[in-house]
Parts: C-alpha cells; structure tokens; sequence
C-alpha cells in the first residue's frame, strides 16, 4: 500500500506542474478523464482504432 500511496504522490506532482502550464479547458478536459476511467478508455480506443486504419490504408499494398 506504501508504493501506491508514493506512486499517486508522484503521479499528482507531475500532473500539478502539468496543469500549470495548461490553459483551463486542457486541464478540465485531462481531469475530467481521469474521473471517468470509462471516458479514458473509450477515446484511446478510438485513437488507436484511427491509428490502425491509417496504418492500414497507408501499407495497403495494390495488386
């Protein structure tokens, strides 16, 4: 439990340097995905599904 607690510790620096520099809508928008895990997971779905269709597209060899 002790290296979560340090690793959240770490994490939550890391984010308020972030932040910082950030304008409010960015910052909103990440913390707003961190909150909703779901959110997370369904919008890098999507990026990786669009990554792996331009992949796909630009590697598609014509015969």
């Amino acid at each position: 439990m002790d290296k979560l607690r340090i690793f959240v510790n770490i994490q939550e620096r890391l984010m308020d340097a972030c932040y910082r520099s950030m304008p409010k809508f960015i910052g909103a928008f990440f913390d707003t995905l961190y909150q909703h895990p779901t959110i997370l997971f369904i919008s890098m779905a999507g990026v990786m599904a669009l990554a792996g269709s331009w992949w796909y597209k630009a590697n598609k060899k014509t015969e």
